[in-house]
């Protein structure tokens, strides 16, 4: 039994959508993909279905159903290699494969957030970036106007950074930031608790919606 046939479906959306039992036999069609008794994909010219439910539909809702989308995802791939060894691919046809497969990576990027606490941290250009934002521009306009919206966007940073130093969440070791890690959180410690920071700050201010 594949991976989506054994999903406990909770919501009503989808819920029945395996129920009954399609037949088995190989279709001639190659935008007809049968992964089981329970799985017929189809790309109908403009979108691709899973027993006649578009599978955008299944994507849409913030629900969080990260067996689904593996299962779909692995399922789409399987379609689209199909199609392929059949030298049946269109443009129309690659294109929905990718968008759906576009939808499914954002939508467990954005769960994996979730479950992880909401820290996206990464480095670009030797700066450390915290949910897209350079924590060391908002701390250099603290140091110089230490204003109550500055001081809670880092008391919100410090708290963060001491979950991924304790490992709690994110991939620090993976992405080699403990030390940037440790570093910013030992700078924005000792600015909250008005002291200098023990080294200079490397990076200056740029425009970040904090300038106010």
């Amino acid at each position: 039994m594949s991976m989506t046939s054994k999903i406990n479906f909770r919501s009503s959306r989808i819920r029945g959508l395996f129920k009954g039992d399609l037949s088995s036999t190989i279709s001639a069609n190659p935008h007809v993909y049968r992964r089981s008794a329970f799985e017929e994909y189809q790309f109908n010219g403009s979108e691709i279905l899973l027993n006649g439910v578009p599978v955008q539909q299944l994507l849409k809702g913030d629900e969080i159903e990260v067996q689904l989308w593996a299962g779909l995802a692995a399922a789409l791939e399987e379609f689209r290699r199909k199609v392929r060894e059949e030298n049946a691919e269109t443009s129309d046809f690659n294109g929905q494969v990718e968008a759906l497969l576009n939808i499914i990576m954002g939508k467990m990027t954005r769960a994996y957030d979730e479950v992880t606490g909401g820290v996206r941290v990464q480095t670009a250009d030797g700066r450390f970036w915290v949910n897209n934002i350079d924590p060391r521009a908002v701390l250099t306009l603290y140091l110089s106007n230490p204003t109550e919206k500055r001081r809670c966007y880092l008391e919100g940073v410090l708290k963060k950074l001491g979950l991924i130093l304790e490992g709690k969440v994110g991939r620090s070791q993976a992405h080699g930031i403990l030390a940037q890690a440790r570093a910013l959180y030992r700078d924005i410690y000792e600015a909250l608790c008005h002291a200098a920071p023990s080294r200079p700050l490397l990076l200056t201010a740029s425009s970040s919606g904090f300038g106010r």
